[in-house]
């Protein structure tokens, strides 16, 4: 993880929080995909895309979080 600013202190903990959750889906998600070509049954779309929609909310979180607005 890189960071340019240093984040609140209240951020902290919750960012590092959600970089080891992001370790950790890449290291199953990695683990799926080992196991769908081991045994060659491949996960059917729609669940692929759920896991898409999971990811585009949590950047569209992260985008508003990093966007200042006035006011």
């Amino acid at each position: 993880m890189v960071l340019v600013d240093n984040p609140s202190l209240k951020q902290q903990p919750v960012i590092q929080r959600l970089h080891l959750l992001m370790l950790d889906a890449i290291a199953v998600s990695a683990a799926i995909r080992d196991n769908a070509q081991d045994d060659g049954e491949y996960l059917p779309d729609d669940l692929v895309l759920s896991f898409l929609n999971d990811y585009e909310t949590i950047i569209s979180n992260l985008n508003e979080a990093s966007n200042k607005t006035e006011g």
